[in-house]
């Protein structure tokens, strides 16, 4: 966590502003990872818990840069595929996307669903809702990518 508690607070940002919940940095056979777990922000508007609830957690997974969004330049969309399509199950946590999208530098990458939380009755007999945590690794290319600046910087 510390490597991305430094950028948040660089930015001005508090750790617990950004959802994450772990994060990790490794250099295994040569290739430097961040690894990062989070949860998904908005699963519960739009008819997304539907769609929550019927994930396994084996489903494959992305997430889709979205430049253009009228809320946030920075929006980090989470895509599940499902058999009849790709269905759109939330957003990265505002303030962690502002601190992963200069990594993606406009690219779409798979990560990985850990874990489907909620859906439990809660005590008074209602139905606690739906969550996922997410595992997004960046791998060396991405670091490398936006610790030069961006884009393929000229050597």
């Amino acid at each position: 966590i510390a490597i991305w508690s430094r950028i948040a607070i660089e930015r001005g940002m508090s750790v617990s502003e950004t959802g994450l919940k772990k994060a990790s940095q490794s250099n295994f056979d040569g290739v430097l990872r961040m690894n990062i777990t989070t949860k998904v922000a908005g699963v519960t508007f739009e008819g997304r818990q539907a769609i929550v609830e019927k994930l396994t957690g084996d489903e494959p997974c992305r997430i889709v840069p979205e430049p253009t969004n009228n809320y946030d330049k920075n929006a980090l969309a989470v895509q599940v595929a499902l058999p009849d399509g790709i269905a759109h199950i939330g957003y990265i946590p505002r303030d962690l996307a502002a601190l992963v999208a200069p990594y993606l530098d406009g690219e779409t990458i798979m990560v990985t669903i850990k874990t489907i939380t909620g859906g439990f009755e809660t005590f008074d007999g209602e139905r606690a809702a739906y969550g996922v945590l997410l595992s997004i690794e960046l791998q060396d290319d991405e670091i490398s990518n936006q610790r030069r600046g961006g884009r393929d910087a000229a050597r």
